[in-house]
């Protein structure tokens, strides 16, 4: 499996990444450096073939899920 930051309207892709963890920590930099684009860009994951194997996660949902737990 692989992660991806992308930007799902235009499928631009920001990185890549081998670990879950290390995608979403990504994310979380990347809206914390540009927190306008929070409700345009998230994670999803891919198979080994390079198909989508998971819902988009956008990085908004984890800003709000980590504002409700601090």
């Amino acid at each position: 499996m692989s992660y991806a930051i992308l930007y799902p309207q235009n499928g631009e892709f920001v990185a890549d990444f081998d670990s879950h963890d290390q995608a979403f920590e990504a994310l979380r930099e990347y809206v914390a450096e540009h927190p306008s684009i929070s409700e345009q860009v998230g994670v999803m994951e891919f198979d080994d073939a390079g198909h989508p194997a998971g819902e988009f996660v956008p990085a908004s949902a984890l800003v709000s899920e980590h504002e409700q737990y601090a």
